[in-house]
């Protein structure tokens, strides 16, 4: 009986391994970065602006990081923008997990937000 046990308890870790796999789909700790530049103005390819305009590109900054040295900082109306998939092709089976770190400061407000579509139809 411990040994029927013991293989139950084995496959079922071997199943748990195989069910709970993760790819990354995008990583970017900004560390790369040079501070005090936009990060768009440095990675057009991975990010972009709200609006699509250099104005509202954050910046890279070393104030606040959770890997040393850089973070992006985000302020009112300088939105950064990260597109996972082209525009009508989009992620339609399996499970994702977003995850990262926001600093806020005690006396600030921070948000952020998932959209099914940006761009012309800005789907919520």
């Amino acid at each position: 009986m411990k040994k029927r046990k013991l293989l139950l308890l084995i496959a079922f870790i071997a199943l748990g391994s195989f069910v709970f796999s993760q790819t990354t789909v995008f990583s970017d700790d900004f560390d790369s970065y040079t501070a005090g530049t936009g990060l768009v103005s440095q990675n057009s390819t991975d990010w972009q602006t709200w609006d699509g305009g250099a104005g509202q590109d954050p910046l890279v900054s070393s104030a606040q990081a959770q890997s040393s040295p850089n973070s992006v900082n985000i302020v009112t109306d300088n939105d950064l923008v990260k597109k996972f998939a082209a525009e009508g092709s989009y992620f339609t089976s399996g499970a994702y997990k977003i995850s990262f770190n926001m600093y806020i400061p005690t006396d600030s407000d921070g948000y952020w937000n998932t959209m099914m579509d940006f761009g012309a139809s800005n789907i919520w």
